[in-house]
């Protein structure tokens, strides 16, 4: 039989110990997520009582919502692109071509995320050399024949559908142009 026994009260955002109970109890993060909860209770709870005001502390809740949330984006952004897959593809040179490919694959399993790990590394490799040449994306012809490599090398993963290999093959090298700097 389940113990569902109540371990700790639900707390009420006009408890007077509110605050120091958030404190208490939760981590950084929870605190934040249970103060929501409470106030969205709260709101809910007393809107029909006096309805203008509970709307405005409803918009000033989402406000503030979207700030911490664009808070902790700003965050993510200024720490920059970090390799949360694990694949041990460094972040700025070839995750951004690992990861389009990714989006475009079909069904993943961990045999395919392999095989796509190896492949990027292999492309990468091809596309620094194809690109390093002086005046390289300058030169029209050379860029098509850099899309052709890219896309006989994508049809011999037997990863993606043909049919598709065109379009992804100018995807990629629109991001190797993008990323040029990075490169070279």
């Amino acid at each position: 039989m389940l113990d569902l026994t109540q371990k700790i009260a639900p707390l009420k955002i006009t408890d007077p110990s509110f605050t120091v109970s958030i404190e208490e109890l939760y981590p950084e993060r929870a605190k934040a997520s249970e103060m929501e909860h409470a106030l969205r209770h709260h709101i809910r709870s007393h809107g029909d009582e006096d309805p203008a005001y509970y709307a405005k502390l409803s918009e000033r809740l989402e406000s503030i919502l979207i700030a911490f949330e664009l808070k902790e984006l700003t965050k993510e952004v200024l720490a920059g692109r970090k390799d949360v897959d694990q694949t041990g593809l460094d972040p700025v040179t070839e995750l951004p071509f690992h990861d389009l490919m990714a989006d475009r694959l079909g069904e993943r399993s961990s045999e395919t995320d392999a095989r796509l790990v190896a492949l990027t590394s292999r492309l990468v490799d091809r596309i620094r050399q194809t690109v390093g040449v002086v005046s390289f994306w300058g030169n029209p012809i050379k860029q098509d024949d850099l899309r052709k490599k890219i896309k006989r090398i994508l049809d011999d993963s037997n990863l993606f559908s043909f049919g598709r290999l065109d379009e992804l093959s100018s995807e990629l090298v629109a991001i190797a142009k993008a990323n040029q700097h990075h490169l070279t």
